[in-house]
């Protein structure tokens, strides 16, 4: 048998060459679709990032270990809960961890929050305490408000359809993190 000769061989590689060339250009396209994506929780360059918003949080949230500071706390657990928090976020690597450790945080500040309330504050701690609070919710609403986990949700359905699941199933694309 001759290579060379053998009409359906040649249609057989010209019919892989088209499908691969076709399954790379789709790579492509897909992995700059998720980088774009994945930048807009991240870092997209405009300082208006989910992680940006998060790390605002982490920083906020400090504030009010330096206003109990000048206090009794009863419960120093709940401090503790707070530090924690904000260094399980802050190591926290997926969007889904960040969002689980986002909760855990928002409901340390609050106990927190509470927690001082019930203390005889100085005026300016009063003030300062509430205008935390205001800041940590503004940047929660900010984060709730954002486009990424449409964008995410867009990008993983698409690659849930053909021919993007073959890419999918193969390993080549992997699908977006949701931060929910």
């Amino acid at each position: 048998m001759r290579i060379y000769g053998n009409r359906m061989l040649a249609i057989c590689v010209t019919f892989l060459l088209v499908l691969s060339s076709i399954v790379v250009s789709n790579a492509q396209e897909l992995n700059q679709q998720k980088s774009i994506v994945e930048r807009e929780f991240f870092e997209d360059g405009s300082g208006f990032s989910i992680q940006n918003d998060l790390n605002k949080r982490i920083e906020l949230s400090y504030n009010y270990v330096t206003i109990a500071n000048n206090y009794n706390i009863q419960d120093q657990s709940i401090m503790d809960d707070l530090l924690d928090a904000r260094e399980a976020l802050a190591n926290a690597k997926t969007p889904a961890q960040k969002y689980m450790q986002n909760i855990r945080l928002t409901e340390s500040y609050i106990a927190v929050y509470d927690a001082l309330g019930k203390i005889d504050l100085s005026q300016r701690h009063a003030e300062y305490r509430d205008s935390i609070r205001l800041d940590l919710d503004e940047k929660n609403n900010t984060i709730k408000n954002s486009t990424y986990n449409s964008n995410a949700t867009e990008f993983n359905n698409k690659l849930n359809t053909f021919p993007f699941s073959i890419l999918k199933l193969l390993g080549i694309v992997s699908s977006v993190s949701m931060f929910a």
